[in-house]
């Protein structure tokens, strides 16, 4: 199969979308790659003639798949849709390769209502991202639910993401200098600055992690105004009873999906009904009550790291920074894509925690981690049992002190820790590489398009 990728501009992203394509490479598809930043340059050089460049540019590049058989386009987030031409159509405008009727992948490794920093917020429920053509892929069913029962897109895959094994492999003779190895995030947002509670719990043997959380529950509230002043007088009064039952229930049920508590607090009380229900129609004021709920959990990274560093040899690579924590960890600083592997080979253990953008499914590091021959040590979440076995091929953890209980058995067990390595390599390169995902992606394409 032709198929061909939209590679866009910048850097980590970049060189992850460029592992998804060689997946796809390995399954023998006849791939294809756009640069997306020259045309990007060339509508920025002559903004004024923006349009017609991209009229332009959107008829090449149909021309361009119609000629070559291309069966299949993919992109990462809305990238492919920006770069050309929406057409207006009865019912509001349609996307570029709905006007071609020719499939589009939308690879979202951000949520929608965060990609693009947050640019295309506005637009998740209009006719663009609801065209048949489209087909989105994501990692979790609470993200994906959120596209389809919010968004109104109709060909939505949940699939765990995956990893290169060419990219992320073990590297003999290094020196196994620490004893845990963390990846402080591409561009090091989304972190808390400590507050004085955090600074006296993570000094403990046994921090209390839960009144650092109904801490930041009670400095939410003032946010959460902000949000109800966003609607009308009549309709403030019960926004605001769902809000701080959200709230609530965010302390209580962290890991259920966000929307489907939503629709809990309707079922509870019917007289909250019609405010859930404007929360849902409203993607922007949806977005904007999840960022303010799941901001409770961001301190969770830094606290467990700087906690591990008080007993173990840490080192973070990466844009955090984690000076203001008093963080004994040492800072490795940015590390390259290619990189990553040799850095994570300097450890014994590999660390994992997510940031709390969503409430179940895996990010990228479990993958990464475990291919590159490290134990890795893993932020129990929902939907990590359905990825690898518990304690044989990843150990998890749901508290700094598990966490550290755990990392002193593995490093105090040497065996135990080989055998958890090899294990979750292997079932790694047997289960989550990105050809496996990229074999599932086109799979549902062609299952939904009926195209092959």
């Amino acid at each position: 199969m032709n198929i061909l990728f939209l590679l866009q501009p910048g850097q980590q992203t970049r060189l992850i979308f460029r592992d998804m394509i060689r997946g796809a490479e390995r399954l023998g598809h006849r791939v294809m790659t756009l640069e997306l930043l020259p045309i990007e340059r060339m509508y920025q050089r002559a903004a004024a003639q923006r349009q017609e460049l991209c009229n332009d540019m959107s008829e090449l590049v149909s021309s361009f798949i119609k000629q070559n058989h291309v069966r299949l386009s993919v992109g990462m987030w809305a990238n492919g849709l920006s770069a050309f031409s929406a057409v207006q159509r009865e019912g509001g405008p349609v996307s570029f390769y709905d006007a071609i009727g020719e499939p589009h992948a939308l690879i979202w490794l951000d949520a929608p209502h965060k990609a693009h920093e947050g640019g295309v917020r506005e637009h998740l429920s209009g006719t663009i991202f609801r065209g048949p053509m489209l087909y989105h892929y994501t990692n979790n069913a609470g993200t994906a639910r959120e596209m389809t029962e919010l968004y109104g897109w109709p060909n939505v895959a949940d699939l765990p993401w995956g990893v290169d094994p060419d990219a992320f492999t073990p590297y003999g003779n290094v020196n196994k200098e620490f004893d845990i190895v963390f990846c402080g995030g591409g561009n090091g947002g989304g972190d808390t600055n400590p507050t004085p509670l955090m600074l006296e719990e993570v000094s403990k043997d046994e921090p209390d992690v839960e009144r650092i959380r109904h801490d930041l529950a009670e400095r939410l509230i003032p946010r959460l105004e902000q949000i109800v002043a966003r609607v009308a007088a009549p309709q403030q009064a019960a926004l605001r009873q769902v809000c701080m039952l959200m709230r609530q229930s965010q302390l209580e049920r962290r890991d259920t999906p966000l929307l489907d508590r939503l629709e809990g607090v309707a079922r509870q009380d019917g007289g909250l009904a019609g405010a859930v229900q404007a929360l849902k129609r409203d993607p922007v004021l949806y977005s904007e009550l999840a960022f303010a709920l799941r901001s409770i959990e961001h301190f969770q990274r830094a606290f467990v790291v700087t906690y591990l560093a008080r007993y173990f040899k840490v080192a973070t690579y990466g844009a955090m920074d984690l000076k203001d924590w008093g963080c004994k960890a040492v800072r490795l600083g940015p590390v390259e894509h290619e990189q990553q592997a040799r850095v994570y080979s300097r450890g014994r253990i590999g660390l994992s925690i997510m940031r709390h953008e969503d409430e179940i499914g895996v990010h990228l590091k479990p993958f990464e981690i475990t291919a590159c021959g490290l134990a890795c040590l893993c932020g129990r979440r929902p939907g990590l049992d359905e990825l690898f076995e518990d304690d044989r091929e990843i150990v998890s953890f749901a508290s700094p002190l598990e966490a550290r209980l755990k990392a002193e058995r593995l490093l105090r067990e040497p065996d135990r820790l080989r055998e958890i390595s090899a294990a979750g390599r292997v079932r790694t390169l047997s289960r989550h590489t990105w050809a496996q995902r990229m074999e599932s992606l086109i799979r549902f394409v062609g299952a939904r398009s009926g195209r092959w």
